[in-house]
């Protein structure tokens, strides 16, 4: 524990900013929301003057990560909160985002599945269309971040 630093801020907005100003600074590559408001914690994030898109509209995405005791692996989800309905350029930015998180934590060829309501493409759900869009220009080394496999669900 000797190399991380604590601060104890007991003001959430305060540690928020604090969190922040620390992430924006370099001197920490990982923002954990943790028990703050998401009201709060977005504020912070998106604040103009020392959030984290430095006042640009950049795609922020959430993003949850889980070790499950009878598990062999951890497992994630990402963005089920905060891109209500994303395009497939969103799309491919939020994989990127998880993909550049996992990379952060040492796992350096993270398995990705889009997952949907049905198995295959159908015309009529966009979601579908998008996904194999996705698989497809990933086979074509057109993400900009490469994955080892894409799963459709």
């Amino acid at each position: 524990m000797s190399s991380f630093e604590i601060i104890d801020e007991s003001n959430k907005k305060k540690a928020t900013q604090i969190a922040v100003q620390i992430v924006n600074s370099k001197r920490a590559d990982i923002l954990m929301k943790g028990n703050v408001a998401t009201g709060i914690f977005l504020g912070g994030v998106l604040n103009k003057e020392w959030g984290l898109t430095g006042g640009k509209k950049s795609l922020l995405s959430h993003y949850s990560i889980f070790e499950i005791p009878n598990y062999h692996k951890l497992l994630s989800l990402t963005d089920v909160a905060m891109n209500i309905a994303p395009d497939l350029k969103e799309k491919i930015g939020i994989i990127n985002n998880s993909v550049n998180f996992m990379n952060k934590i040492s796992i350096e060829n993270p398995k990705v599945a889009m997952i949907g309501a049905v198995e295959t493409v159908n015309s009529k759900m966009q979601a579908t269309v998008d996904a194999a869009l996705i698989a497809k220009m990933n086979q074509r080394n057109q993400i900009k971040v490469m994955l080892q496999e894409m799963l459709i669900f």
